[in-house]
């Protein structure tokens, strides 16, 4: 484990471009082109603990540069921690356009950091691929020709999770939400409730539980009103820490066992593996990526190369959220060559209305607002307490988010 760890650092001093001290490494006596320099913005410290993701763009420029480049230059990764938080997300975007030149920024996991960096973006015709912040803002109502976004959206997922829902459990009609009390949270919920009325006549929306951020424990009450409630079924758009506290607490409460359906909006892997042991109860949650989800070349390469290159641990704490990096560098690699330059402008013009093979099978940047489209897989997840972790993946259920009814253009714009 010391020895691969000692590898990664090592990569990432080499791909970020910091001085490499005490490596005996010598510079080259020629260099026919300069290096594609991206800019890699990511919460590495923080409130929020570290951010999966680097590895995956560590991966992707590694595989890219092996493949001979991008218009025969290779690839440089500068990374930089924006603690997630949007001053320091600011400060760091600024010292890599200034004192480096970039052009071309990748990461952002805080929707806020993303939001923040339009202004700066725009004076620069610099260019930002985000790889997590899920706000529909981004791509609606505060939309920046600048600004793109490689995964879904907590509309598209909440609206598919819908889809799902009324037909996995076609007799549950009462539903509770549980969420964090802030925009994402009502957003969800709300994208979700329009979707179920649309599809369901019985639809009851039976309460709805708003958690203030720090509120990460304590859940008691609520669970009664659920209970009281009548609810059969929940759906959950959590923060993290109160994700765990939803789980652990409401298993002690003994209200989970009680329901018809259980959805989580998200859940990745180091949430699931850390309740496993206690869970009793099925439920059905979505995730960027994970392998067992998605059947495709792309799929299968990534998984393969990914603990090869990193140790089968740290893939699976991470994997799973990080995994919009890989395909955010690889959309960078398609609009380049596609536009043949650099310009930003250039490339732009090719990122918009991009097709490419992805983690997640085809994505389709859709030009209008700069959204990705593409299969929403959803996985059941029901308790083993054989195996190691637990539980088990049990069924999996598929929205294609490129059909028009999932994420219309026309309602995109107005959230």
């Amino acid at each position: 484990m010391k020895t691969k760890k000692m590898l990664f650092f090592l990569a990432l001093i080499l791909i970020t471009g910091l001085p490499c001290v005490g490596f005996g490494a010598e510079k080259p006596a020629t260099q026919k082109l300069e290096p594609i320099t991206i800019g890699y913005i990511q919460s590495l410290t923080g409130v929020a603990g570290r951010m999966a993701g680097t590895e995956c763009a560590m991966l992707a420029v590694e595989e890219i540069n092996k493949a001979g480049g991008i218009l025969g230059r290779q690839v440089k990764l500068l990374v930089r921690d924006d603690e997630f938080r949007p001053a320091s997300a600011s400060k760091v975007i600024r010292e890599l356009h200034d004192q480096y030149g970039v052009k071309f920024f990748l990461g952002i996991t805080n929707s806020g950091s993303a939001l923040a960096l339009i202004p700066y973006l725009e004076q620069t015709n610099s260019l930002l691929i985000t790889c997590a912040a899920h706000s529909t803002l981004l791509t609606g109502k505060k939309f920046s020709s600048n600004v793109f976004r490689i995964t879904d959206n907590g509309g598209i997922r909440a609206r598919a999770m819908a889809e799902m829902a009324r037909k996995v459990y076609p007799n549950v009609h009462k539903w509770a939400g549980f969420i964090a009390d802030y925009e994402y949270g009502w957003n969800c919920w709300n994208n979700f409730k329009k979707v179920m009325t649309q599809l369901d006549p019985k639809f009851q929306e039976a309460t709805v539980r708003a958690l203030p951020l720090t509120m990460t424990s304590g859940f008691g009450p609520h669970f009664s009103s659920v209970a009281e409630s009548g609810a059969e079924g929940i759906y959950i758009s959590l923060s993290l820490p109160q994700s765990m506290s939803f789980y652990l607490e409401g298993k002690a409460f003994g209200i989970l066992d009680k329901l018809k359906a259980l959805l989580d909006h998200n859940q990745d892997a180091r949430e699931t593996r850390a309740i496993g042991k206690n869970l009793s109860y099925d439920l059905w949650t979505g995730i960027h990526w994970f392998r067992e989800g998605y059947d495709n070349p792309v799929s299968k390469r990534f998984a393969e190369a990914y603990p090869r290159r990193f140790g089968e641990q740290l893939s699976a704490d991470t994997i799973n959220q990080g995994a919009g990096s890989y395909d955010g560098m690889y959309a960078y690699k398609h609009a380049i060559e596609k536009a043949g330059k650099l310009d930003p402008e250039a490339v732009k013009k090719a990122l918009e209305g991009l097709r490419f093979e992805s983690l997640c099978g085809e994505k389709w940047i859709r030009p209008e607002d700069h959204q990705a489209l593409f299969k929403i897989v959803f996985h059941h997840i029901v308790p083993d307490p054989g195996s190691k972790w637990g539980f088990r993946y049990k069924d999996f259920f598929t929205v294609d988010a490129k059909d028009a009814h999932v994420w219309p253009l026309n309602m995109a714009r107005e959230q």
